[in-house]
């Protein structure tokens, strides 16, 4: 990208003014150079110790995902293109624009991707005064909380009989919800997940002990994932190939105590910026060799992301569900809807069933650990715990 980026000057000038406002400790972190490669290398040394003489590709490639992950967690400083979360956004933009080009989809404007504490788990598309550029602001930590998620998730599934040191999973109710129930360390770890995300003050039996997972359930932690931000990701392409950004309204809006504007879209416009994304990162995925079912559970599995999201934040504030004001997209649970029918009208039956029913057990699992977890909330609530500083910056 060019160093005269409009959108790359936009978002640095917005991340400087948002980090400016933080309070002091969290400040003068952002502002010590030697802060990211310290942290870095404690990742780094940690992780490799623990899966020293695994060499599979497939564990490889894991390893490097969850360091970037993690280092990005770390890592908040006013250069979008210096912290390692760029890798990934990097990488992820490569393979939809090659999806694009393969389903013959025109990518009139260049988006340029950042990260922000904006409070919510739904991006911010912010407008900047370009013919050939767009601006999309990502909540901080929002690809960290989804892979510490999908770790649990996928924990839940057993092995089908026979899989042996492969990755074939039964899906059925019967068997996770016995995984769970035999295994208390994947609702304490989900909660833990979710609560660390949320409360600043939060430290559960397990919030900062990262754990690796056996290779099966590593990689379909992984793999869902990578398909949720892709899908992330190809939501936004999908906005700029429907042509979407010049057709929003501007709005005002607020990243904790700056003031800034936002482009706010119609909610059928995010429908069909849905579906282009699936229709994108679905394509994407197939082209790292997964097949339908897998390269749309992460696009299903970004819903429920969101959902525990915002019913955390709801009931951490409240005490219930659903009592936060509606923000600038449809109901999570609405959009899951729209695109498991897209996928019905558009994919031939035989086909469709698998990715749905993959899709089905994700959100039921979700649900189940879900509903361990918000009594935890609801407690944390009454304690009067205060919301993260990056869901509430101001």
């Amino acid at each position: 990208m060019s160093q005269t980026s409009v959108a790359r000057q936009a978002l640095e000038q917005l991340q400087r003014s948002v980090h400016a406002h933080f309070p002091p400790p969290l400040r003068r972190l952002r502002n010590d150079p030697t802060v990211d490669q310290q942290v870095r290398r404690s990742l780094v040394e940690e992780v490799m110790g623990k899966w020293a003489g695994e060499e599979t590709p497939e564990q490889v490639a894991e390893l490097r995902a969850e360091l970037a992950r993690a280092a990005e967690e770390a890592y908040d400083g006013p250069d979008p293109e210096a912290g390692p979360l760029n890798g990934l956004l990097t990488q992820f933009r490569t393979d939809i624009e090659a999806a694009a080009a393969e389903l013959g989809r025109t990518i009139p404007l260049r988006p340029t991707f950042g990260t922000l504490p904006i409070g919510r788990p739904n991006a911010m598309a912010v407008p900047i005064e370009s013919d050939t550029e767009c601006l999309v602001v990502l909540q901080k930590g929002l690809f960290m909380f989804a892979y510490l998620l999908a770790k649990p998730v996928a924990s839940c599934f057993p092995l089908a009989p026979g899989a042996g040191e492969g990755s074939a999973f039964s899906t059925a109710p019967d068997g996770w919800k016995a995984q769970v129930a035999a295994d208390p360390a994947i609702a304490e770890r989900f909660a833990d997940t979710v609560l660390s995300t949320l409360c600043d003050e939060y430290s559960g039996a397990t919030a900062s002990q990262r754990y690796i997972l056996d290779r099966p359930h590593a990689v379909l932690a992984t793999t869902i994932t990578t398909g949720m931000e892709l899908f992330v990701v190809g939501h936004e392409y999908g906005h700029i190939i429907a042509g979407h950004v010049a057709r929003g309204k501007r709005v005002a809006a607020m990243v904790g105590t700056v003031s800034c504007e936002e482009i706010v879209r119609e909610w059928d416009d995010e429908f069909v910026a849905d579906m282009r994304g699936l229709e994108l990162s679905v394509r994407a995925m197939q082209n790292q060799g997964y097949d339908l079912s897998l390269s749309y559970a992460g696009a299903d599995f970004c819903f429920s992301c969101l959902e525990v999201l915002g019913n955390g934040v709801s009931v951490l504030l409240t005490g219930e569900e659903g009592k936060l004001p509606p923000g600038s997209h449809p109901p999570p649970a609405l959009r899951r809807e729209v695109l498991r029918e897209w996928v019905r009208r558009a994919v031939p039956g035989e086909h469709a069933e698998g990715p749905l029913q993959l899709g089905k057990a994700f959100e039921e699992v979700v649900r189940e650990l879900w509903d361990r977890t918000k009594p935890l909330l609801v407690r944390a609530h009454e304690q009067k715990v205060p919301l993260a500083n990056l869901w509430n910056p101001g």
